[in-house]
């Protein structure tokens, strides 16, 4: 069987996975097919490799992936010498916040308040002081004035799922071009999905240590932290662990037993 044979046959099989061919005539699920065909053939017509293996794990569209791949390209410089500086957010925020289809970004009565409350989220600020800023600024979320539930759905929905998942497929697509660029955007990407710039900190939350100021607290102790075997071997010395954590809820310290232990 030819390769082009085995695509077509693959993408019958995807098309034939969803519930609209499940649910409709014989007719239109021929329709479907070709629909998808269309599809598939405009993506290998339009794209490289690298774009097709992006695609193939990115929720976003292929013409998304195709034009942040071309302002990678466009802006490697500039991106360099951002990474250097210790400023990429505030170079590529505005291409980030541009691909967004949160609800939570979206609905805010004006989007120049978006940058800024990116970068308090990044920078650790909590929940609240991002919500005192929109409050000032007389931020509204469909006609109402923001909450501080809109805050969180903003940091939450907004940021840490949407606008991250953006940085990471840009991630993916940079790994082709250069390590460091790559080792930037991927940096960029976590202290967007956890709110975080203190690599100890993120190490701690990545190991399981799921809250913001937790993490921010444990980071001051031990700043050294990169990963979960660093996380590991702070937690060892369990009178410092408990010591240290007596001040949060139980559940981190329980938490904390189960890292050191495993």
């Amino acid at each position: 069987m030819t390769s082009y044979a085995k695509g077509a046959d693959r993408v019958g099989e995807l098309a034939a996975n969803t519930l609209a061919y499940h649910l409709a005539e014989p007719a239109i699920r021929e329709a479907l097919v070709a629909v998808f065909q269309m599809i598939a053939d405009a993506i290998a017509a339009n794209t490289d490799g690298d774009q097709r293996a992006v695609i193939r794990k990115s929720p976003l569209p292929p013409a998304v992936i195709a034009e942040l791949q071309a302002w990678l390209v466009e802006q490697a410089q500039p991106l360099r010498e951002a990474i250097d500086a210790g400023n990429l957010l505030d170079f590529a925020a505005e291409k980030i916040i541009s691909h967004n289809s949160s609800p939570a970004i979206r609905s805010l009565s004006s989007g120049l308040a978006v940058p800024e409350a990116l970068a308090a989220w990044v920078a650790g600020r909590p929940y609240q002081a991002i919500h005192a800023r929109l409050h000032e600024l007389e931020i509204k979320v469909s006609g109402n004035h923001a909450t501080v539930e809109d805050a969180v759905a903003l940091c939450e929905n907004g940021f840490a799922y949407d606008l991250a998942m953006i940085t990471a497929s840009m991630a993916d697509l940079a790994e082709a071009m250069e390590g460091n660029l790559h080792a930037g955007l991927a940096r960029l990407q976590k202290q967007i999905k956890y709110g975080l710039t203190d690599p100890a900190a993120i190490a701690f939350v990545e190991a399981g240590m799921a809250d913001r100021v937790v993490a921010s607290a444990l980071s001051l102790v031990w700043p050294n932290v990169r990963d979960r075997a660093g996380v590991r071997a702070a937690f060892h010395d369990a009178q410092a662990r408990e010591a240290w954590l007596s001040a949060f809820p139980a559940y981190f310290s329980a938490v904390a037993s189960e890292i050191a232990a495993t």
